[in-house]
């Protein structure tokens, strides 16, 4: 319980710079394996998906309540490709970037 709620911390925190589960799982001085294992039993999501979540959810904040574009979005969220975090967006989110702005801000 208590790796999940360092987890989190970590994760709120560094979201922006840290995109892999491994560095997560280093900066907490455990494996990834049972990072997955503690987090997953706990949520019923990996690592990864919470990561991706956060991701995601900053940058439906920025979509709504800013006028940035999605690729000054993208580098905003620290994707040096912005075409990888479209597809990611797209992904997650179920739709893309540009049609989530355009169906919430109407």
């Amino acid at each position: 319980m208590q790796i999940n709620s360092q987890f989190r911390s970590l994760l709120l925190a560094n979201f922006k710079t840290i995109k892999g589960p491994s560095e997560y799982a280093e900066k907490l001085n455990i494996s990834l394996t049972y990072l997955n294992e503690v987090v997953k039993g706990l949520t019923g999501f990996p690592v990864s998906y919470w990561i991706h979540n956060e991701i995601v959810l900053e940058a439906k904040r920025l979509l709504y309540y800013t006028d940035l574009t999605v690729k000054e979005i993208s580098f905003e969220l620290g994707f040096s490709d912005h075409t990888y975090f479209s597809r990611l967006f797209t992904k997650f989110a179920g739709t893309s970037a540009g049609a989530f702005r355009a169906i919430y801000r109407k």
